[in-house]
């Protein structure tokens, strides 16, 4: 099962949501997360498909979920920032969608975040259990952290923002 813990919600998804026969079964409900948290949810309407947004990643094998869906404890965080940083590059505003995902570590000192296109990063309502160390990266692309959950320690020293960075709801 992915994300099935007090702070993230799966069920099962209509035909109409899936994106692809392999597509993972992450659903971000807004709904549970305002009756769980006792404050709004970051996702307007417009964004939801019946009332929940689905991942729009392609589930790990032989698993329900993506890899950014998956328990910490149950994926290698290098693996996790490397797949991260392709999906950023992608095109396109649905590949940068990480709405509800749970890191262990994220490390991108040094990097520079961007792509070919300016739809933003989003991380909202995601959740981070190790550390986000983001030292000296530049970041090109708009991102939003609204919503999310830092558990360890984040580290955002020297970063540059050069678009948008929303931190609201945490």
């Amino acid at each position: 099962m992915c994300g099935s813990d007090k702070y993230f919600t799966t069920r099962p998804v209509s035909t109409n949501m899936s994106n692809h026969e392999d597509g993972c079964g992450y659903v971000f409900d807004p709904e549970e997360w305002e009756a769980t948290h006792e404050t709004a949810a970051q996702l307007p309407e417009k964004e939801l498909d019946e009332g929940v947004w689905q991942c729009p990643h392609a589930a790990v094998e032989d698993r329900e979920c993506c890899l950014f869906h998956l328990p910490p404890g149950e994926k290698d965080s290098d693996r996790v920032t490397a797949a991260f940083l392709d999906r950023v590059q992608d095109a396109g505003k649905r590949p940068k969608q990480f709405v509800g995902a749970r890191f262990g570590s994220l490390s991108l000192e040094h990097v520079i975040l961007e792509s070919t296109d300016n739809h933003p990063i989003d991380l909202r309502h995601a959740r981070i259990d190790g550390d986000l160390d983001w030292r000296y990266a530049i970041v090109r692309q708009p991102i939003s952290f609204d919503g999310a959950i830092f558990r360890g320690a984040t580290r955002f020293e020297e970063i540059t923002f050069e678009g948008d960075a929303f931190f609201s709801g945490m």
